[in-house]
């Protein structure tokens, strides 16, 4: 009777464990888990990095209108402005004629010290191939930057409301891809 308890112990304790089948039906739930939050959450980064690159797109809108302000005209676009800087504005110095940034702490000032400050830090992708700033006739100027999510509902808006001005300035139709978000003075 001893003997055969033994046995019937030893044949439970080896069902203790998981069987190879039932360890791959946990990795595979956890694979098809993984696979399915994964975009969600890939995306809401993107979204994120969209959100940073139009909040600082406002910020330079406000700075420009600070400009306008000030000077009755917004600065001048310029193409280059040092080794590596491209598309920059002619809007700093002491009659804010000078290439920005102002100096090593402050990009976007006037006065002769830099003391009129419209913007500390110009936007992080400005002047380079994702962000533009095109003016005309000091009237009127057309921020442009292209964002990851080309599904945005804001690009649309954007694109309509400043689609006069930055066709003008951007030179012909084909001024805004599809993942293209404006801003203009309005």
């Amino acid at each position: 009777m001893e003997r055969n308890s033994m046995i019937l112990k030893r044949s439970v304790n080896i069902y203790n464990g998981f069987t190879l089948i039932e360890l791959i039906i946990v990795i595979a739930i956890t694979a098809i888990l993984v696979a399915v939050s994964l975009p969600n959450y890939l995306s809401a980064r993107e979204r994120a990095r969209d959100a940073k690159r139009k909040e600082e797109v406002k910020q330079m809108q406000t700075a420009l209108r600070m400009y306008y302000s000030d000077y009755g005209s917004f600065p001048t676009a310029a193409t280059t402005c040092g080794t590596g800087k491209t598309n920059y504005i002619m809007g700093c110095g002491e009659n804010g004629t000078t290439c920005c940034p102002c100096n090593t702490t402050t990009d976007f000032a006037s006065g002769t010290s830099c003391d009129v400050i419209y913007m500390k830090k110009f936007p992080s992708e400005f002047g380079n191939s994702r962000a533009f700033y095109y003016y005309s006739s000091l009237t009127d100027y057309c921020l442009k930057i292209d964002l990851e999510n080309a599904a945005d509902s804001d690009i649309a808006n954007s694109q309509n409301r400043c689609s006069t001005i930055c066709t003008s300035l951007g030179g012909g139709t084909s001024v805004f891809k599809t993942n293209t978000f404006a801003a203009c003075s309005e």
